[in-house]
């Protein structure tokens, strides 16, 4: 049988106990390990733990943080949006672009206007990706082009119809 209401656990069922990562924009050392707690703290862990923290560079810091929380989760009120498509492995995206286009699909990205941003651009096209899943240019049937930074509205527009 299931249950209705659940909380996490870490050590023993039910505890309460979580882990989590963030990083904030504080250097090294015990104040950042303060701001740790604090915002540990303000999202209902306490008591909390830094379990590791890690400097990224001179101004930032990377923690790990343990602590319990006392919130319960009532299965009955979770609400999931299913997904409308089905979706693809990189193999039947491939085959379908194949089949149904019958020719290499063209991908044409780029940050418009003043914007400087290209993380969120690379992490969509580059093969690498971001967060396990690859990027467009992984797909063999999809031939993408990164235009970058700052790139204009008609630039954009003249690339695509290329």
């Amino acid at each position: 049988m299931s249950k209705r209401h659940v909380r996490p656990y870490g050590d023993t069922t039910g505890d309460g106990m979580i882990q989590t990562s963030f990083t904030l924009p504080v250097p090294h050392g015990p104040r950042a390990d303060g701001a740790a707690l604090q915002l540990a703290n303000k999202m209902g862990m306490d008591p909390a733990m830094v379990v590791h923290s890690k400097p990224i560079g001179p101004d930032f810091t990377f923690f790990v943080v343990y602590g319990s929380v006392k919130h319960i989760v009532d299965l009955d009120e979770v609400k999931v949006v299913e997904r409308e498509y089905p979706l693809l492995s990189p193999s039947e995206v491939n085959a379908t672009i194949k089949k149904r286009l019958r020719r290499k699909m063209v991908v044409v990205g780029g940050c418009i206007g003043t914007d400087a941003h290209t993380v969120g651009i690379d992490a969509i096209l580059n093969i690498k990706g971001f967060a396990g899943e690859k990027g467009l240019e992984y797909y063999r049937e999809l031939r993408v082009v990164n235009l970058g930074a700052q790139v204009t509205v008609p630039e954009l527009v003249k690339r695509s119809h290329a």
